[in-house]
């Protein structure tokens, strides 16, 4: 029996601010429909209150999705290398990603992946805008895509305390 790798997937942004809750969006989206091959954190706009839970579930991996100031098209995703990250252009939560990365670094032996979302607007009471809403539809259907193989683990969908 092959063991099941540990995720961790955390969205990251505020939803009072257009698309820069898209990280919240896409963990929203994979509880919606049920994602059995990771445990999902909503931290909202404070990740590192999260550090210790995801410490004590010893994952695999951890994956951070927040929008990203990447000079790119409104809703491009791109998977950005911890080690090449700019903190201070990285995304609107950037001193606490850092702190995030290095508390995890210290505390587990995860592999830890940054999700970047380019935002178009984060204007105070805004939807996502379209092209992020697609980015986030799109995040949702490649993050859930191993849910059709795998059981329905224990824990799925549920953000630790």
């Amino acid at each position: 029996m092959v063991e099941r790798r540990r995720i961790v997937i955390v969205g990251i942004g505020n939803t009072l601010r257009g698309d820069d809750g898209a990280g919240v969006a896409v963990v929203q989206g994979l509880q919606a429909r049920g994602c059995a091959r990771a445990t999902l954190i909503d931290a909202g706009t404070a990740p590192e209150n999260y550090l210790g839970a995801i410490a004590r579930l010893q994952p695999d991996e951890v994956i951070l999705i927040d929008v990203a100031a990447m000079g790119a098209a409104p809703g491009t995703t791109r998977r950005l290398a911890v080690a090449d990250a700019r903190w201070t252009s990285l995304s609107t939560h950037a001193a606490s990603l850092q702190l995030c990365v290095t508390f995890l670094r210290a505390e587990t032996q995860a592999d830890i992946q940054l999700v970047g979302i380019q935002p178009g607007t984060r204007a105070l009471g805004a939807a996502l805008s379209a092209d992020v809403a697609a980015a986030v539809a799109a995040l949702v259907k490649e993050f859930g895509a191993d849910d059709a193989a795998t059981d329905s683990g224990a824990g799925a969908g549920k953000s630790p305390a």
